[in-house]
């Protein structure tokens, strides 16, 4: 899990309320729907690749219903044949 650490610091902050929805494509809409109803931003995260391609279709709904949803992904870094310093 790439975004393990970032997950971890949001479960342990009482700030934040926190779901474990394991489909992304079901996490994005019920995102939409939470920041609908709740009238608050709302965020999201899961690692990239294709995992993150399955929030297009939340995310298209999001924008047409001017809903606030902050979709975030998270990748590796420094991996080989990759510049980064």
């Amino acid at each position: 899990m790439t975004h393990a650490a970032f997950s971890a610091s949001i479960l342990n902050d009482p700030f934040f309320k926190c779901y474990s929805v394991i489909d992304e494509r079901s996490a994005s809409y019920m995102a939409v729907g939470m920041s609908i109803e709740l009238d608050e931003p709302v965020f999201v995260a899961c690692t990239g690749a294709t995992a993150s391609r399955n929030y297009i279709p939340g995310a298209t709904e999001a924008y047409y219903s001017n809903a606030k949803v902050l979709y975030i992904t998270a990748d590796y870094g420094g991996e080989k044949g990759m510049n980064v310093p």
